[in-house]
C-alpha cells in the first residue's frame, strides 16, 4: 500500500500541485523539515525540493544522512513552529508523531502538513479535506505558461528546439523542446518542461531576495519579457492545453516586412516551402497535434493561432482549417488576399479573429515597410473581412512602431482616418522586436514618446489604444500621451 500511495502521489504531484496549495503558501520563510526517512519520503522529497530546499530530516530512531541531507532525532532537532515547517512523510501507523508535533505547538496545515496519513492520492482530496481552497499562488510567470499554450515556433525542418510554452519573439533562447521519436515522446518532453518552469517560478518567489534571477535554469530569459509578471496564478501543474500556436517555418509569405526576423536572419530558417523536402516535417507536426487531440490533452474550448508565414497561401491551409473545425481560431494575415475559407470561418465563429499589422497610414510608408505597393487593395480586403464577421472586434489591427519610419504625423493621422472609415474602435500598438529589448535609454524614450503621441491621437478620436508594454514603459507612454493631449 505504501509503495502504491507513494507512486500515486508522485505521479499526481508532477501533474497537479496540490502540495503547493496545501503547504507552500504556509511556509512563510520558515525552514522546511521532513519527518520520515522511509520509502514514502524517498518518493516525495525530490518533488518538495523542486520548490524549497529541505533543511534536514527528522526520525525517531535514525541519525546520519538521508539522500545526502542530515538526519536528526526529534530531541536533537530543536523543532519550533516559529522556525520550522514540518512535512510528515512517516508511516501513518506512527500516530505518536502527530501528537509529538502538536505537543510542541505545531498546527496541521499552518505549521505542519501530514502527507503520510492520507490514504488516497487523487484530485478530490482537496475538497474532501476542506482545508484550503485551491486559491491562486502569487509568483512571477506569464499567462501562456500558466494556461498551457503549445507553441510550434521556428524551423521545423531542422533538429532544433522549436516547441515552446510561449510565443514571445525576440528573446533567445526561450525554454523549448525538440520533436521526439514519437508524438508521445514529444508531448511528454513538452509537459515536463512546463511543469519544471512552473516549479522554478514558485520556488524563486518563495525564496524571495535570497536568490537571484541569474540562477534560474529555465526562465532566466523570461525575466526580460513584459508578460512575465507577478500575479495570483492558478498553479495548476497539469491542465488541458488551452491554445495551440502555429508559427513554424518553412511557411510561404509574399510580404517583405523590414522587421521580419525570419527573412532577415538565416539561422531561423527559410520561408520557402518545398513539398518534396518539407512534407515529412509537417506530417510530424500534424501527428503530434493529432496525438494530443486523441488523448484529450487539448481543451475542448481550445483557441488555435496561425502566424506561420501567410495563412491564405499556406500549402496546408485546408488541413489546418479541417483540424480546427468550428473552434475558435486567430489568423495572422498580411491581407494581400481575401480568402473565402477564412472568411467563412470568421462568419460562423464569433470567437475567431483576424489580426493584421497595418503599421502605417499612407501608401508610401506601407511600401517602405512591406516592400510591396498594394496598400489600397489590402485596406479593401480588411473591409471585406469586416463585412462577413459577426462582431467588428473580430478584426484586430496592429501598429508596430518603427522609429524614424512610421512615427510621423502623416502616418498617425492617416491610420486614424482608416480606422474611422472601417469603424474599428481599437488599435494595438507594439514596439518592433529589436527596439523592444534595446536597453539604450535614448532608444526606449524615443519609443515611448512615439507610442504616447499615437495613443493620444487615438484617444482624441474615440479609438482605444491597446498597449502591450512593461509597466515602466507604460508610465513613460502615459506621460507623453498626456503631454500631447495638453498641447492640443
Amino acid at each position: 500500500m505504501l509503495r502504491q500511495n507513494g507512486n500515486n502521489l508522485c505521479n499526481q504531484a508532477d501533474c497537479s500541485p496540490e502540495i503547493q496549495l496545501l503547504f507552500l503558501n504556509n511556509v512563510k520563510g520558515r525552514k522546511v523539515v521532513v519527518w520520515g526517512t522511509g520509502e514514502l519520503s524517498g518518493y516525495v522529497s525530490p518533488f518538495i525540493e523542486k520548490y524549497l530546499p529541505i533543511s534536514f530530516y527528522t526520525s525517531r530512531d535514525a541519525v546520519g544522512a538521508f539522500r545526502g541531507i542530515r538526519v536528526t532525532t526529534k530531541e536533537a532537532s530543536g523543532l519550533s513552529p516559529e522556525l520550522h515547517y514540518v512535512v510528515v512523510l512517516a508511516n501513518p501507523a506512527f500516530v505518536e508523531i502527530r501528537q509529538d508535533l502538536e505537543d510542541l505547538g505545531f498546527v496541521q496545515y499552518y505549521s505542519y502538513f501530514d502527507l503520510g496519513s492520507m490514504q488516497e492520492w487523487h484530485n478530490p482530496w482537496l475538497s474532501d479535506l476542506g482545508v484550503m481552497s485551491a486559491k491562486p499562488l502569487k509568483y512571477r510567470s506569464c499567462a501562456q505558461i500558466e494556461y498551457a499554450e503549445l507553441v510550434f515556433q521556428g524551423p521545423i525542418d531542422k533538429n532544433v528546439k522549436c516547441i515552446q510554452p510561449c510565443c514571445w519573439i525576440g528573446l533567445d533562447p526561450l525554454p523549448a523542446v525538440a520533436f521526439g521519436g514519437t508524438p508521445e515522446d514529444t508531448l511528454k518532453s513538452f509537459m515536463l518542461l512546463r511543469r519544471e518552469i512552473i516549479a522554478e517560478n514558485i520556488r524563486f518567489s518563495l525564496l524571495g531576495d535570497d536568490i537571484s534571477d541569474e540562477e534560474r535554469k529555465f526562465t532566466k530569459i523570461c525575466t526580460k519579457c513584459p508578460s512575465f509578471i507577478e500575479s495570483g496564478w492558478p498553479a495548476q501543474g497539469y491542465r488541458p492545453i488551452a491554445a495551440v500556436h502555429f508559427a513554424m517555418y518553412p511557411s510561404p509569405c509574399q510580404c517583405k516586412c523590414t522587421y521580419c526576423f525570419v527573412r532577415n536572419d538565416e539561422k531561423h530558417g527559410s520561408l520557402q516551402f518545398e513539398e518534396s523536402i518539407h512534407s515529412k516535417c509537417y506530417d510530424r507536426l500534424f501527428d503530434t497535434v493529432g496525438y494530443a487531440l486523441d488523448n484529450k490533452m487539448i481543451s475542448e474550448d481550445v483557441c488555435w493561432q496561425f502566424a506561420a508565414g501567410e495563412i491564405t497561401i499556406h500549402p496546408y491551409k485546408e488541413k489546418f482549417l479541417d483540424l480546427i473545425k468550428n473552434q475558435a481560431a486567430g489568423f495572422v494575415t498580411n491581407a494581400f488576399l481575401f480568402d473565402e475559407s477564412i472568411a467563412a470561418h470568421l462568419s460562423s465563429n464569433p470567437r475567431s479573429s483576424l489580426c493584421f499589422s497595418i503599421d502605417c497610414g499612407t501608401p508610401e510608408t506601407w511600401r517602405k515597410i512591406k516592400g510591396v505597393d498594394n496598400f489600397d487593395a489590402v485596406v479593401a480586403n480588411i473591409a471585406k473581412y469586416l463585412q462577413v464577421c459577426q462582431r467588428p472586434e473580430q478584426v484586430q489591427l496592429k501598429y508596430i512602431i518603427l522609429p524614424g519610419m512610421n512615427d510621423n504625423s502623416m502616418d498617425y493621422h492617416g491610420i486614424v482616418e482608416i480606422l474611422k472609415k472601417l469603424q474599428i474602435a481599437r488599435l494595438g500598438i507594439t514596439p518592433d522586436h529589436h527596439s523592444c529589448f534595446d536597453n539604450n535609454p535614448s532608444v526606449q524614450d524615443d519609443l515611448c514618446k512615439a507610442t504616447g503621441y499615437l495613443a493620444a491621437l487615438l484617444r482624441k478620436n474615440g479609438i482605444a489604444p491597446g498597449l502591450g508594454h512593461t509597466q515602466k514603459q507604460l508610465e513613460r507612454i502615459e506621460y507623453y500621451a498626456n503631454e500631447a493631449l495638453a498641447a492640443d
